[in-house]
């Protein structure tokens, strides 16, 4: 999801809560958990799109293989925000020299 549609769809909540909520303390309440969820789902959006525009670049290209995409899981100041991330192997062979002497 785009960023534009997540602040449409967080105006359409917030007006939907605004119908709804006939006390300050819930109106408060309601307020302070979409505008949470609305910076995890824009945070969520900017490190997969970091992650996608690295993913195709030419520097990523030529130096990595796309191992896996996993979704992962971070404890922030907001709460728990989940998202996709990409993890690569490298294309460069590590090249060992046996006669070297390890001490």
């Amino acid at each position: 999801m785009n960023i534009i549609s997540l602040f449409e769809s967080f105006v359409n909540h917030l007006n939907e809560i605004c119908k709804h909520n006939s006390f300050l303390h819930e109106l408060e309440h309601n307020i302070y958990n979409s505008t949470n969820t609305l910076n995890l789902d824009v945070l969520k959006n900017i490190l997969e799109s970091l992650d996608l525009e690295y993913k195709n670049s030419k520097e990523r290209k030529e130096k990595y293989y796309v191992q896996q995409t996993r979704e992962r899981t971070l404890i922030t100041s907001l709460g728990l925000l989940t998202f996709n991330k990409t993890y690569y192997k490298t294309k460069k062979k590590l090249m060992v020299n046996m006669n070297t002497t390890v001490i």
